[in-house]
């Protein structure tokens, strides 16, 4: 078994290691054109920091601004620059003076506090630091929930599916950390200076080395998770991943449901699908809206491709007229292609995808069931 010492070793080296990666990623970030890339940059060196904070305090321990900063300053700008980056995806217009405000706000009552206002903040320390820690996690929580409002209004109609999942993975994964971390701090002071008798319990497990080691290797899991996501940023791995564009058409976006409508419309009404050769660019032509965005509703709303969507229209029409007596005297196929299908193979494949059966298990069973 570790003992104390040891552990504190371990978990140094560790964040160390994190913090490295972290620092050189996010230089490489802050070097980018797009604010967007300087907001992540900006926010993965703070983390930087934060990892090898134990490691830089004791190089200005003797420089009680440094001490400030280093100790008390950094977490109060994650969730505003975190917010900020995921609302970047598709709003370039957005108010970063604004949400700065109470995070520099923060940083200047600490620093009058603790350098310029010392004997008030050692009268009043049980107090402050329990507001502090408090604070910490309310802000973290603030806007863990502005973000979640954010994708259910605007990104997750906005983005492509895997930009909206990449995204969500990223912004859940820090929060729900930091918020833990930030919780098990806050219920610690707390406890210390309003509930000696319960903090004397909660010590060993909220600072006790399994729960620190807990929170170290979900800190590891959060980096990682970090580093891929800025990785996959650059153009190469975005290009591959994500493709050029993360967001949606605009056309698509506004126009979705009043498209589907007119689909929909103009298939059943006209009973387009019996046409073996109707195709995507028939449908747009008919509905006057360019081919592209027709395409993109089937790929990104629908799930599927124009040729599928059709087919379960024939299906379904399959079904209804070999229900009918005047269709007796024709075969399988033959009221297949009343249907629409043109090829055997292909009415097949879709009809046994679609019901799970065979047309011939399909016409047996009904014909069982009406017997």
């Amino acid at each position: 078994m570790f003992e104390a010492e040891n552990w504190n070793y371990v978990l140094r080296g560790i964040n160390l290691c994190i913090g490295i990666q972290l620092l050189i990623l996010s230089f490489l970030k802050l070097f980018q054109q797009s604010k967007r890339d300087k907001i992540l940059g900006l926010f993965t060196l703070l983390l930087a920091i934060a990892y090898m904070r134990v490691l830089l305090i004791e190089f200005v321990s003797g420089i009680p601004l440094a001490r400030v900063l280093l100790l008390n300053s950094l977490e109060i700008f994650f969730p505003p620059l975190l917010y900020l980056y995921i609302i970047s995806s598709n709003n370039s217009d957005f108010k970063l003076r604004k949400h700065m405000l109470f995070p520099f706000f923060y940083v200047l009552m600490n620093i009058v506090l603790k350098i310029f206002l010392a004997d008030f903040y050692a009268d009043n320390r049980a107090f402050l630091v329990v507001l502090n820690a408090n604070i910490i996690v309310l802000n973290f929580i603030v806007y863990f929930w502005l973000g979640i409002q954010a994708f259910r209004k605007n990104l997750d109609i906005s983005l492509k599916d895997k930009a909206r999942l990449k995204f969500r993975f990223f912004y859940y994964i820090i929060n729900i950390y930091e918020i833990l971390n930030g919780a098990v701090n806050s219920i610690s002071v707390t406890t210390k200076y309003a509930s000696p008798e319960a903090n004397e319990i909660l010590t060993p497990v909220l600072l006790g080395p399994g729960m620190r080691l807990t929170l170290t290797l979900i800190g590891v899991i959060q980096a990682l998770f970090l580093i891929f996501h800025i990785l996959t940023e650059s153009q190469f791995f975005k290009d591959y991943y994500l493709g050029k564009n993360i967001e949606k058409n605009k056309s698509l976006i506004l126009e979705g449901e009043s498209l589907k409508q007119k689909i929909e419309k103009i298939i059943t009404e006209h009973q387009l699908f019996k046409d073996p050769e109707l195709n995507l660019k028939n449908i747009s032509k008919k509905i006057e809206v360019n081919p592209t965005i027709v395409m993109e509703y089937f790929s990104q709303e629908l799930k599927m491709s124009f040729n599928d969507y059709i087919n379960r229209f024939r299906v379904n029409e399959f079904k209804k007229l070999m229900m009918l007596k005047e269709n007796e005297k024709y075969d399988i196929m033959g009221i297949a292609e009343l249907a629409g299908f043109k090829s055997r193979a292909t009415f097949y494949r879709n009809f046994r995808r679609i019901e799970g059966v065979s047309p011939k298990e399909y016409k047996e069973r009904i014909q069982s069931e009406e017997a």
